[in-house]
C-alpha cells in the first residue's frame, strides 16, 4: 500500500511513503480481509470497486490487483479537486492511508465522514488523540503482528536526508505504530470480528483499548 498526494510540492518531499503488500500480518488489514470483506460487503474480488485516493508510485493497484482485485481507482489525481468538481468516482469502499502530513489525515476523515461508504483507513496511532478523529466512528481496528515499516521512493527523499536502509522500494524508517481503522457501515452494521479471527493473521480489535500495548496511543 502507498501513501501520498498527486503534488509533492503541496505536501513536502520525504512524506510519500510505501508498505510491502505482507508486512507481518497481511497486506490490507485483510482489507478487510480480502475475499471475506468483499463478501461482507456483497461483492466479489473481481467486482469489489476499490477506491484509494491518494496516489503514489502505483503500487497499490499493483499489489490488489495480484490478489484478484481488479476495480481499484487510484490516480495521478488530487482528492480535494475531485470534490470540489463533483467528479467522484462510483466506489464501494475507501481503503488508502493518507499523507501524514499538513491536514491532509483532517480533511480524509472528514470526507469518509460524509462519504457514507465503508472504509479502510491506515494512520498513525497518535491520530486517536486529535479531536478530528471525532469526525468517524470505526467498527474495528487490524492491526499487524509486526509493525509496519514505511519506505519513502527514492525520487521523494529529500537530498539532505539520509538513512541506512534502503532496498528496491526505497529507504525504510518506522517513527510510529500504526493500524488499519475499518468500518463496513452502512451496508455492515456491526463488525464480523468472530469471522475474520478465524482466518488469525493480525489482531482484530472491538475497541482500540483492545490493540496490543505497542500499538495503543
Amino acid at each position: 500500500a502507498c501513501f501520498s498526494a498527486p503534488h509533492i510540492d503541496e505536501i513536502g518531499v520525504g512524506t510519500h511513503k510505501i508498505i510491502p503488500s505482507h508486512p507481518g500480518g497481511g497486506c490490507w488489514p485483510p482489507r478487510p480481509r480480502c475475499a471475506g470483506g468483499a463478501a461482507a460487503l456483497g461483492r466479489s474480488r473481481a467486482t469489489l470497486r476499490i477506491y484509494d485516493p491518494y496516489y503514489c508510485s502505483g503500487a497499490v493497484a499493483r499489489h490488489l490487483r495480484a490478489l484478484g482485485f481488479e476495480q481499484i481507482h487510484n490516480e495521478r489525481e488530487d482528492l480535494y479537486e475531485v470534490l470540489r468538481s463533483e467528479r467522484l468516482p462510483q466506489h464501494d469502499v475507501v481503503d488508502t492511508h493518507p499523507p501524514y502530513s499538513a491536514d491532509h489525515v483532517r480533511r480524509l476523515l472528514a470526507f469518509c465522514a460524509a462519504n457514507a461508504k465503508p472504509y479502510c483507513l491506515l494512520l498513525p496511532n497518535y491520530v486517536c488523540q486529535r479531536p478530528e478523529y471525532g469526525l468517524i466512528a470505526p467498527q474495528y481496528y487490524v492491526c499487524p503482528r509486526k509493525r509496519y515499516n514505511y519506505w519513502t521512493p527514492k525520487a521523494f527523499r529529500g537530498r539532505d536526508k539520509s538513512q541506512g536502509h534502503v532496498s528496491a522500494l526505497g529507504h525504510r524508517t518506522s517513527p510510529f505504530a500504526s493500524y488499519w481503522h475499518v468500518s463496513l457501515a452502512p451496508l455492515r452494521s456491526s463488525a464480523p470480528l468472530a469471522e475474520l479471527r478465524r482466518h488469525g493473521g493480525p489482531h482484530y480489535c472491538a475497541s482500540i483499548s483492545e490493540l496490543p500495548a505497542g500499538a495503543r496511543c
